[in-house]
């Protein structure tokens, strides 16, 4: 009964996928140093497009030069990569399945000698406080960013909001220290988020498919809650996000014993995904996370 229902057909923003099987975004490191697609990366995800699946969300790639996380990182800043990524959605959709491109800033996780963040670092060490000038500046990003993903002839975009990167980063209270309107209370905590999601959903226009790789809980002690995210996922919903990809954690709970301890459980973030579920009205939510069986 359950593997029929996962073979059944669904709908997202007026497209049909073949059925409820979807690949989660997950870093390789396939891509060439320059950030350009290889042509590992284009065998990798030809094969994964052949397993049956309905729908894939490639890897993140990088927003800005400053927000990568390795050399081997796809990046998608500038024109002169939308070729290379054009081969690569043309890899997945010659297979009849759906291809979305994950875009990403790293912040504080970013592979660079000035990483950026929503706060500074203890003593003034890294990351840097990003000015408001920056800040504008990354949002625009993501929106050219979400313009090239759809030149190159991706059906969608899912916005990296999970593991604890930048825009993670600015709803956490954890890693968030600001007292301007980005920092403080959970609304301008969501501040830079909901303004990103807003300026790419305005660059690829309302028809086309703008996903949320969604962060329920930091899983951090005084970090973003579960009961936050619930508003967070509210917040996205009434702005038409496409579907959430619900994760827990982050890089800085990885290692915790609680979560060590769950992250052995098969579906461990299924509860979280229920959770984010029940909190809002008719978004499609994407569950992963030790999945083993139908």
């Amino acid at each position: 009964m359950v593997t029929a229902q996962l073979q059944t057909t669904f709908d997202i923003n007026n497209r049909t996928l073949k059925n409820r099987i979807t690949m989660a975004p997950l870093y390789l490191g396939y891509a060439n140093q320059d950030g350009t697609v290889s042509d590992l990366l284009l065998d990798h995800y030809s094969e994964m497009a052949a397993s049956g699946v309905s729908m894939i969300v490639v890897e993140n790639a990088s927003i800005t030069p400053e927000g990568t996380s390795t050399a081997n990182t796809l990046r998608i800043d500038q024109d002169v990569f939308i070729e290379g990524l054009s081969r690569l959605a043309g890899t997945i959709k010659e297979k009849g399945v759906m291809a979305i491109q994950q875009l990403n800033h790293c912040g504080k996780f970013a592979f660079t000698p000035e990483p950026q963040g929503p706060s500074a670092g203890p003593e003034g060490k890294a990351p840097k406080a990003m000015s408001i000038r920056e800040i504008k500046n990354t949002v625009e990003a993501f929106a050219l960013a979400a313009n090239r993903a759809q030149s190159a002839g991706f059906d969608g975009v899912e916005i990296h909001g999970g593991t604890g990167y930048l825009i993670d980063q600015f709803l956490s209270p954890y890693s968030n220290q600001r007292t301007d309107e980005y920092g403080g209370s959970l609304e301008n905590r969501l501040r830079f988020p909901l303004e990103v999601f807003d300026a790419v959903k305005a660059a690829v226009g309302e028809d086309y498919i703008v996903g949320h790789r969604f962060l329920a809980d930091e899983a951090l002690p005084g970090g973003f809650s579960l009961e936050d995210g619930k508003v967070w996922a509210k917040e996205l919903e009434k702005r038409g996000v496409a579907y959430l990809s619900v994760m827990y954690g982050t890089y800085e709970s990885f290692f915790l014993p609680e979560y060590s301890e769950n992250e052995r459980t098969e579906g461990y973030m299924s509860y979280y995904a229920g959770e984010i579920k029940k909190a809002v009205s008719d978004i499609p939510v994407i569950t992963a996370g030790r999945i083993q069986t139908p």
